[in-house]
């Protein structure tokens, strides 16, 4: 369950596309998005979220088992209640892409979608409300449930992490520093670095670990003690930045809320970055005048080449955390944060540019003029690079930093 994101950077010997593997899987909980679902059922206020409704009608599991394709529709499960997502897949840009992925991640065995590891979906679930499971399935459905595999279960864990950052959503587990706390020194300490996952974090054996280098004529593999003793290591200071960061502050009345995590201004954060160049990775198999892409693969399942462009194992002076990608992960500064890819295993060499979803459908920048992302021509649309400059006002401290 891998998907690739592609984009440009310059490269002052050859234009490269880098495609980056970003995480996919356990991503039920983004079929909940802020795009105002088509209601199936009349919801109520004081409804407690996935609790019976009586007024509503009953839905077998081996009902909902039949409503896994276009034709029949989706539909999920969550404690008592039954939802019809459809309109949800049908409107949202990479709603096929994410059910698809989440519905092979949590298939149970009656094969149907189920919601059980995402934390921050739920408020906007009910919406799709159309029914519940009858007497004795949700006790049923729930202990098959602890049967299923928690990829979460090996996350770090986050000391303090209330105290640092404004947590977005646990599983994955996505958080932004404290305004306060961003200003507080110009390196910012790896415990208070924002994470931005989109799903488990990977548990790697060290002694294990391959970075796989390959194009259509040759393949290579170099083990992590490779990386680091056959190769110049070379430091740099760089920013990384979430593309979506400050996004809500593109919510409004007329258009309601923007998609995706909504953060304030804190998924930024600056490091000193230890590694080894791309450009010397790809010199040293000959590989650094092939293709016209490269591909970016982690193991967390899918522009003039800068002199800075890094391959990084060592974070402010220590071994990478596994939030902030051990054992390797790219550094492209000046870029948006999705460039930087984590947890790394994979480097293709390409002729071809990725034809994911992430790269076709999203991480994309539309014009003013849709109103509707369904509405747009992806394909036309140029993958969001460079970040533009701006400022926020970290201190002193404002009701919004209370969020």
């Amino acid at each position: 369950m891998r998907s690739r994101l592609a984009f440009i950077f310059r490269q002052s010997f050859k234009p490269h596309l880098i495609t980056t593997g970003i995480a996919s899987g356990l991503v039920a909980g983004y079929l909940f998005s802020k795009y105002k679902p088509i209601v199936h059922a009349n919801t109520h206020a004081n409804v407690i979220i996935g609790e019976r409704i009586p007024t509503l009608p009953n839905y077998a599991m081996s009902e909902v088992a039949k409503h896994t394709t276009k034709e029949s529709g989706y539909w999920l499960a969550y404690k008592d209640g039954v939802y019809d997502v459809s309109s949800f897949v049908e409107n949202h840009p990479g709603g096929k892409q994410i059910l698809k992925t989440a519905g092979k991640a949590l298939e149970s065995c009656w094969k149907i979608f189920t919601i059980h590891q995402i934390d921050h979906v739920y408020e906007t679930l009910e919406q799709y409300r159309i029914g519940n499971l009858p007497e004795g399935e949700r006790e049923a459905n729930e202990k098959h449930q602890e049967t299923v595999l928690d990829l979460f279960q090996y996350d770090p864990e986050r000391v303090n992490a209330n105290e640092t950052f404004f947590i977005r959503s646990q599983r994955p587990f996505n958080a932004e520093t404290k305004p306060n706390l961003l200003v507080s020194s110009f390196l910012t300490p790896v415990e208070k670095f924002y994470v931005r996952n989109h799903m488990h974090v990977p548990v790697v054996n060290i002694n294990e670990f391959k970075l796989e280098i390959r194009n259509e004529k040759s393949s290579h593999s170099l083990s992590y003690d490779d990386l680091v003793d056959k190769y110049k290591s070379h430091t740099i200071t760089s920013a990384v930045q979430c593309a979506g960061n400050r996004r809500a502050a593109m919510n409004n009345e007329h258009q309601g809320a923007a998609l995706g995590t909504q953060w304030y201004v804190g998924a930024i954060g600056n490091a000193r970055w230890t590694g080894i160049k791309l450009r010397d990775l790809l010199e040293s198999f000959g590989l650094d005048k092939e293709g016209k892409h490269v591909q970016f693969w982690g193991l967390d399942c899918d522009t003039s080449q800068s002199e800075d462009v890094l391959l990084a194992y060592e974070m402010n002076g220590e071994l990478l955390s596994s939030d902030h990608g051990y054992p390797l992960r790219v550094i492209v500064p000046g870029t948006v944060g999705a460039r930087s890819v984590k947890w790394l295993n994979r480097i293709i060499v390409s002729d071809k540019e990725a034809d994911s979803h992430w790269q076709t459908s999203d991480y994309k920048i539309l014009p003013p003029s849709i109103k509707e992302p369904q509405q747009a021509d992806f394909d036309r649309v140029p993958a969001l690079q460079e970040s533009n400059v701006q400022s926020a006002i970290c201190y002193p401290s404002s009701d919004d930093d209370r969020n």
